[in-house]
Protein backbone atom coordinates (compact mmCIF):
# COMPACT_ATOMS: atom_id res chain seq x y z
CA UNK A 1 0.00 0.00 0.00
CA UNK A 2 2.71 2.50 0.93
CA UNK A 3 4.11 3.09 -2.54
CA UNK A 4 3.84 6.80 -1.83
CA UNK A 5 2.05 9.01 0.66
CA UNK A 6 -0.69 9.40 -1.93
CA UNK A 7 -1.86 5.88 -1.16
CA UNK A 8 -2.88 4.71 2.33
CA UNK A 9 -0.45 2.33 3.98
CA UNK A 10 -3.21 0.13 5.38
CA UNK A 11 -6.79 -0.86 4.71
CA UNK A 12 -9.75 1.44 5.27
CA UNK A 13 -11.25 -1.09 7.67
CA UNK A 14 -9.29 -4.17 8.74
CA UNK A 15 -12.57 -6.00 9.41
CA UNK A 16 -13.74 -5.34 5.84
CA UNK A 17 -10.67 -6.15 3.74
CA UNK A 18 -12.86 -6.78 0.69
CA UNK A 19 -13.51 -3.01 0.55
CA UNK A 20 -9.85 -2.51 -0.38
CA UNK A 21 -9.94 -4.75 -3.39
CA UNK A 22 -8.69 -2.63 -6.29
CA UNK A 23 -5.90 -1.94 -8.73
CA UNK A 24 -2.28 -2.03 -7.66
CA UNK A 25 -0.54 1.22 -6.74
CA UNK A 26 1.84 0.43 -9.62
CA UNK A 27 -0.91 -0.22 -12.16
CA UNK A 28 0.38 1.75 -15.13
CA UNK A 29 -2.18 0.42 -17.56
CA UNK A 30 -0.66 1.59 -20.85
CA UNK A 31 2.95 2.10 -21.84
CA UNK A 32 4.46 2.74 -25.26
CA UNK A 33 8.17 2.85 -26.06
CA UNK A 34 9.76 3.45 -29.47
CA UNK A 35 13.50 3.48 -30.17
CA UNK A 36 15.01 4.50 -33.50
CA UNK A 37 18.70 4.21 -34.39
CA UNK A 38 20.34 5.35 -37.63
CA UNK A 39 23.93 4.90 -38.70
CA UNK A 40 24.69 7.78 -41.09
CA UNK A 41 26.35 6.32 -44.23
CA UNK A 42 30.02 7.12 -44.62
CA UNK A 43 31.16 9.51 -47.33
CA UNK A 44 33.78 8.13 -49.68
CA UNK A 45 36.69 10.49 -50.04
CA UNK A 46 40.43 10.40 -50.58
CA UNK A 47 40.83 13.26 -48.14
CA UNK A 48 41.53 11.87 -44.66
CA UNK A 49 40.45 15.10 -42.98
CA UNK A 50 37.06 15.09 -44.74
CA UNK A 51 36.50 11.45 -43.84
CA UNK A 52 37.33 12.10 -40.19
CA UNK A 53 35.04 15.13 -40.11
CA UNK A 54 31.87 13.80 -41.76
CA UNK A 55 31.97 10.04 -41.18
CA UNK A 56 31.09 8.03 -38.10
CA UNK A 57 27.85 9.77 -37.12
CA UNK A 58 25.00 7.97 -35.39
CA UNK A 59 21.54 9.36 -34.58
CA UNK A 60 19.11 7.84 -32.12
CA UNK A 61 15.71 8.82 -30.76
CA UNK A 62 13.35 7.39 -28.15
CA UNK A 63 9.73 8.16 -27.38
CA UNK A 64 8.20 6.99 -24.12
CA UNK A 65 4.55 7.45 -23.19
CA UNK A 66 2.52 5.94 -20.39
CA UNK A 67 -0.72 6.41 -18.53
CA UNK A 68 -0.68 7.68 -14.97
CA UNK A 69 -0.49 5.82 -11.70
CA UNK A 70 -3.65 5.34 -9.63
CA UNK A 71 -4.22 7.41 -6.49
CA UNK A 72 -6.52 6.80 -3.53
CA UNK A 73 -8.59 9.88 -2.70
CA UNK A 74 -8.71 10.16 1.08
CA UNK A 75 -10.93 11.79 3.65
CA UNK A 76 -8.35 14.10 5.18
CA UNK A 77 -7.96 12.72 8.69
CA UNK A 78 -11.68 12.01 9.21
CA UNK A 79 -12.25 8.65 10.90
CA UNK A 80 -15.40 7.90 8.92
CA UNK A 81 -15.87 4.29 10.00
CA UNK A 82 -15.01 4.96 13.64
CA UNK A 83 -12.32 2.29 13.92
CA UNK A 84 -9.75 4.64 15.45
CA UNK A 85 -7.61 4.79 12.31
CA UNK A 86 -7.86 7.58 9.70
CA UNK A 87 -5.08 6.39 7.36
CA UNK A 88 -7.23 4.48 4.89
CA UNK A 89 -10.57 6.28 5.10
CA UNK A 90 -11.56 7.40 1.63
CA UNK A 91 -13.43 10.34 0.17
CA UNK A 92 -16.83 10.10 -1.54
CA UNK A 93 -17.96 10.90 -5.06
CA UNK A 94 -20.59 13.41 -6.12
CA UNK A 95 -21.42 12.28 -9.65
CA UNK A 96 -22.98 15.68 -10.47
CA UNK A 97 -19.91 17.72 -9.52
CA UNK A 98 -17.27 19.36 -11.67
CA UNK A 99 -14.31 17.11 -12.49
CA UNK A 100 -11.16 17.38 -10.35
CA UNK A 101 -12.77 19.58 -7.69
CA UNK A 102 -13.00 18.90 -3.98
CA UNK A 103 -14.90 20.26 -0.99
CA UNK A 104 -14.60 20.14 2.80
CA UNK A 105 -18.27 19.30 3.26
CA UNK A 106 -19.96 16.12 4.44
CA UNK A 107 -22.93 14.44 2.85
CA UNK A 108 -26.42 15.44 3.97
CA UNK A 109 -27.91 12.63 6.01
CA UNK A 110 -31.16 11.78 7.77
CA UNK A 111 -30.68 10.22 11.20
CA UNK A 112 -32.86 7.32 12.44
CA UNK A 113 -34.65 9.59 14.96
CA UNK A 114 -35.83 11.84 12.14
CA UNK A 115 -33.49 14.75 12.78
CA UNK A 116 -31.22 16.16 10.10
CA UNK A 117 -27.46 16.54 10.14
CA UNK A 118 -25.37 18.17 7.47
CA UNK A 119 -22.60 20.58 6.57
CA UNK A 120 -18.91 20.83 7.41
CA UNK A 121 -19.16 20.10 11.09
CA UNK A 122 -20.37 16.53 11.08
CA UNK A 123 -23.42 15.13 12.88
CA UNK A 124 -24.97 17.64 15.22
CA UNK A 125 -23.07 20.64 13.84
CA UNK A 126 -25.70 22.66 12.00
CA UNK A 127 -23.67 24.87 9.70
CA UNK A 128 -24.71 26.03 6.24
CA UNK A 129 -25.78 22.90 4.32
CA UNK A 130 -23.38 22.50 1.44
CA UNK A 131 -23.25 18.71 1.29
CA UNK A 132 -24.56 16.26 -1.30
CA UNK A 133 -26.32 12.93 -1.15
CA UNK A 134 -23.80 10.11 -0.92
CA UNK A 135 -25.44 6.74 -0.24
CA UNK A 136 -26.19 4.91 3.00
CA UNK A 137 -28.73 6.87 5.04
CA UNK A 138 -28.11 10.04 3.04
CA UNK A 139 -30.66 11.69 0.81
CA UNK A 140 -31.11 14.41 -1.77
CA UNK A 141 -32.66 17.41 0.05
CA UNK A 142 -34.97 18.48 -2.76
CA UNK A 143 -38.68 19.07 -2.24
CA UNK A 144 -41.49 18.01 -4.57
CA UNK A 145 -41.27 21.28 -6.49
CA UNK A 146 -37.61 20.72 -7.27
CA UNK A 147 -36.36 23.35 -4.83
CA UNK A 148 -33.19 22.41 -3.03
CA UNK A 149 -33.58 23.56 0.57
CA UNK A 150 -34.52 22.50 4.07
CA UNK A 151 -37.99 23.90 4.80
CA UNK A 152 -38.02 22.71 8.42
CA UNK A 153 -34.78 24.51 9.20
CA UNK A 154 -34.84 27.34 6.66
CA UNK A 155 -31.42 26.85 5.11
CA UNK A 156 -31.12 27.20 1.37
CA UNK A 157 -28.68 26.13 -1.28
CA UNK A 158 -26.88 22.83 -1.47
CA UNK A 159 -23.50 22.89 -3.23
CA UNK A 160 -23.42 20.34 -6.02
CA UNK A 161 -20.27 21.81 -7.62
CA UNK A 162 -17.59 19.62 -5.99
CA UNK A 163 -16.87 16.23 -7.52
CA UNK A 164 -15.27 14.81 -4.39
CA UNK A 165 -16.26 15.40 -0.77
CA UNK A 166 -15.01 14.01 2.51
CA UNK A 167 -16.82 11.09 4.08
CA UNK A 168 -18.28 12.23 7.39
CA UNK A 169 -18.26 10.27 10.65
CA UNK A 170 -20.54 7.25 10.51
CA UNK A 171 -20.83 7.30 6.70
CA UNK A 172 -19.46 4.81 4.18
CA UNK A 173 -17.25 6.00 1.33
CA UNK A 174 -18.51 5.25 -2.16
CA UNK A 175 -15.03 5.44 -3.75
CA UNK A 176 -12.80 2.40 -4.09
CA UNK A 177 -9.08 2.26 -3.44
CA UNK A 178 -6.94 3.66 -6.28
CA UNK A 179 -10.01 4.89 -8.14
CA UNK A 180 -8.42 8.08 -9.53
CA UNK A 181 -5.89 7.96 -12.37
CA UNK A 182 -3.20 10.62 -12.08
CA UNK A 183 -1.87 12.25 -15.29
CA UNK A 184 0.35 10.27 -17.64
CA UNK A 185 3.26 11.56 -19.69
CA UNK A 186 4.96 11.48 -23.08
CA UNK A 187 8.64 12.24 -23.61
CA UNK A 188 10.71 12.50 -26.80
CA UNK A 189 14.49 12.27 -26.49
CA UNK A 190 17.33 12.55 -29.01
CA UNK A 191 20.93 11.33 -29.14
CA UNK A 192 23.72 12.22 -31.57
CA UNK A 193 27.09 10.45 -31.52
CA UNK A 194 30.34 10.82 -33.47
CA UNK A 195 32.87 8.00 -33.62
CA UNK A 196 36.57 8.58 -34.28
CA UNK A 197 38.31 5.35 -35.30
CA UNK A 198 42.01 5.00 -34.52
CA UNK A 199 42.35 1.35 -35.43
CA UNK A 200 39.94 -1.40 -36.37
CA UNK A 201 39.26 -2.19 -32.71
CA UNK A 202 39.82 1.16 -31.00
CA UNK A 203 37.67 4.27 -31.28
CA UNK A 204 36.53 7.33 -29.36
CA UNK A 205 32.84 8.20 -29.20
CA UNK A 206 31.60 11.72 -28.49
CA UNK A 207 27.90 11.72 -27.67
CA UNK A 208 25.17 14.21 -26.77
CA UNK A 209 21.91 12.95 -25.20
CA UNK A 210 19.02 15.41 -25.06
CA UNK A 211 16.20 14.32 -22.77
CA UNK A 212 12.76 15.84 -23.46
CA UNK A 213 14.11 17.58 -26.54
CA UNK A 214 10.82 19.43 -27.15
CA UNK A 215 10.77 20.69 -23.54
CA UNK A 216 7.20 19.41 -23.25
CA UNK A 217 5.92 19.59 -19.65
CA UNK A 218 4.49 16.43 -18.10
CA UNK A 219 2.68 17.13 -14.85
CA UNK A 220 2.75 13.56 -13.62
CA UNK A 221 3.86 11.69 -10.49
CA UNK A 222 6.70 10.33 -12.60
CA UNK A 223 7.72 11.94 -15.88
CA UNK A 224 10.28 9.33 -16.87
CA UNK A 225 13.24 11.67 -16.37
CA UNK A 226 16.16 9.54 -15.21
CA UNK A 227 18.06 12.73 -14.29
CA UNK A 228 15.42 14.09 -11.90
CA UNK A 229 13.05 12.61 -9.33
CA UNK A 230 11.40 15.96 -8.57
CA UNK A 231 7.92 14.73 -9.46
CA UNK A 232 8.14 11.70 -7.20
CA UNK A 233 9.61 13.73 -4.35
CA UNK A 234 6.81 16.28 -4.62
CA UNK A 235 4.17 13.55 -4.65
CA UNK A 236 5.51 11.80 -1.57
CA UNK A 237 5.83 15.04 0.40
CA UNK A 238 2.48 16.57 -0.59
CA UNK A 239 -0.24 14.12 0.50
CA UNK A 240 -2.80 16.94 0.15
CA UNK A 241 -2.89 16.13 -3.58
CA UNK A 242 -5.24 13.25 -2.66
CA UNK A 243 -7.37 15.05 -0.04
CA UNK A 244 -10.46 17.04 -1.20
CA UNK A 245 -10.12 19.47 1.72
CA UNK A 246 -6.62 20.55 0.68
CA UNK A 247 -5.85 23.55 -1.55
CA UNK A 248 -3.47 21.30 -3.53
CA UNK A 249 -6.17 18.70 -4.28
CA UNK A 250 -5.47 17.17 -7.72
CA UNK A 251 -3.52 20.33 -8.58
CA UNK A 252 -0.82 18.60 -10.60
CA UNK A 253 -0.01 21.75 -12.60
CA UNK A 254 1.11 23.53 -9.44
CA UNK A 255 2.64 20.63 -7.55
CA UNK A 256 4.68 18.73 -10.10
CA UNK A 257 7.66 20.14 -11.93
CA UNK A 258 6.54 19.00 -15.37
CA UNK A 259 10.08 17.95 -16.28
CA UNK A 260 12.65 19.97 -18.18
CA UNK A 261 14.84 19.62 -21.24
CA UNK A 262 18.24 18.36 -20.14
CA UNK A 263 21.43 17.36 -21.93
CA UNK A 264 24.39 15.16 -21.12
CA UNK A 265 27.70 15.08 -22.97
CA UNK A 266 29.83 11.98 -22.81
CA UNK A 267 33.12 10.56 -24.04
CA UNK A 268 33.57 6.82 -24.46
CA UNK A 269 36.77 5.02 -25.40
CA UNK A 270 36.02 1.71 -27.07
CA UNK A 271 38.74 -0.94 -27.28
Amino acid sequence: FFTSLLNPRRAQDTTQINEDRGNSDLDVRHKFALSVFYQVPNVKSDNAFVKALVNGFQIGSTYLAQSGQPVTLQSGGIDSNGNGDTAGDRASLNSFGTARTGSDVYAVCGLPNGTTTFSNGGPGAFGTPTGVAAGGGCFDPTDADGNTFFPAIGYTPVDYSAKYIITGPGARANLSRNSFASPGFGVLSLAVAKNFHFTESKSLQVKADVYNVLNHPNYALSNGNVFSNAGVTTATTTPGYAVPTDANFLNSFQLFSGGIRSMTLSLKFIF
